[in-house]
């Protein structure tokens, strides 16, 4: 399972977010070996805390964290994003890493289910990406963070319903939510 999620994981990027140009650093960090992969087994273990204090001394800036156990509930998936960031609040390092979640029903807040813009962060399983915040705070990141997400949108709503489903093909989600 670890290898075949990384594989879907990349995939999508290479797939989506390159060639989307969603994020416009995503192609150098794949290539200059600033970005890791973390597989977790026990999503609420000791592993992301170590993790974490060790991802702070490493050259790497990002880092993919994906697990063993499919999280198929995206309100699990965001109870866990919380859980990760007490914990890095319990380790001082809640100003260090910013965690990103992605997940295939990711739904951005006052969105509909269908909105384009979700996709941004609609993934093929889910996983987080943590990004040290120095990075964030670089100029050339910093004055672009605004105008990408505003892009995103803009883009993925001009793309024709013909376009929009041939992107869709490449990257629809493979879980399914489960009703309690």
């Amino acid at each position: 399972m670890d290898l075949t999620q990384k594989r879907l994981i990349q995939t999508w990027i290479k797939k989506f977010v390159i060639q989307m140009n969603i994020c416009p650093f995503a192609e150098a960090t794949t290539q200059d070996s600033t970005l890791d992969y973390f597989f977790i087994k026990h999503q609420e273990s000791e592993e992301f805390r170590n993790y974490c204090q060790n991802f702070m001394e490493s050259t790497f800036s990002n880092s993919i964290i994906y697990f063993n156990e499919s999280i198929d509930s995206f309100q699990v998936f965001l109870n866990l994003q919380e859980f990760y960031e007490l914990e890095l609040e319990s380790l001082s390092l809640e100003a260090s890493i910013k965690v990103i979640p992605f997940h295939p029903l990711f739904q951005f807040q006052d969105s509909n289910q269908d909105d384009r813009i979700n996709y941004v962060n609609r993934s093929p399983v889910p996983f987080f990406h943590i990004i040290k915040e120095e990075v964030l705070n670089l100029p050339h990141i910093k004055k672009l963070g605004l105008p990408i997400s505003f892009n995103n949108e803009k883009r993925l709503n001009s793309l024709s319903d013909e376009d929009w489903k041939y992107v869709l093909d490449d990257m629809r989600p493979r879980h399914k939510e489960k009703k309690s």
